[in-house]
């Protein structure tokens, strides 16, 4: 129906604010609890008021409701960096094998790769590679290079951008500029995502 409609995208459209809030800013607890708030209010009125504006009220208090349960989700994410098992190889030259998890990214000046590592540990890593590697997705890869974790740094307009959270959207924790790589094997990743 359409009222049910109205609510999906509304609880859609939460959710995924909720998540991209969190990944560029921090969220206190007592921001979560003011959304939530908000929304008991909200749907406490929408008893009190006409159809139309009862079906406002209700997509509201929806999508305050679904945008603090996404950014609930993205801080469970980035309480689990902590718990990474890289994280014991911060800052160190290492060399990691693993598979290529995503399409690589092809800049003007390098390649990025995001890599599920398989040793010396699992953890997922954005490798940053000579533009022109024959690589693709699927790929077994040995990288060498300093592990570094990701750092905020302040943006063109002055904003500090939270790079660390971003990157823990996608579930990486760590980044490292190759100094080595070679290709293992080419027989790896999903397959369908192979064929797409």
């Amino acid at each position: 129906s359409f009222m049910r409609g109205i609510f999906f995208f509304s609880a859609v459209l939460g959710y995924v604010s909720g998540i991209l809030f969190r990944s560029f800013f921090i969220v206190p607890a007592e921001g979560l609890f003011t959304l939530c708030a908000i929304a008991g209010v909200l749907a406490i009125l929408s008893t009190k008021m006409q159809k139309e504006k009862t079906i406002l009220f209700v997509s509201l208090c929806v999508c305050l409701c679904t945008m603090s349960c996404g950014v609930w989700r993205t801080d469970i994410s980035l309480r689990s960096f902590e718990d990474a098992s890289l994280h014991e190889f911060s800052g160190e030259s290492i060399t990691l094998t693993g598979v290529v998890s995503a399409e690589p990214d092809r800049r003007d000046t390098s390649l990025l790769l995001t890599i599920d590592t398989i040793t010396p540990s699992t953890g997922r890593v954005l490798v940053r590679a000579p533009r022109m590697l024959p690589v693709d997705y699927g790929d077994t890869v040995s990288v060498s290079g300093t592990l570094e974790t990701p750092t905020s740094f302040e943006g063109d307009f002055g904003r500090v951008f939270h790079y660390r959270e971003y990157l823990m959207v996608r579930g990486i924790t760590h980044t490292l500029r190759t100094t080595e790589f070679a290709i293992l094997d080419t027989e790896g990743g999903n397959r369908v995502l192979s064929v797409l």
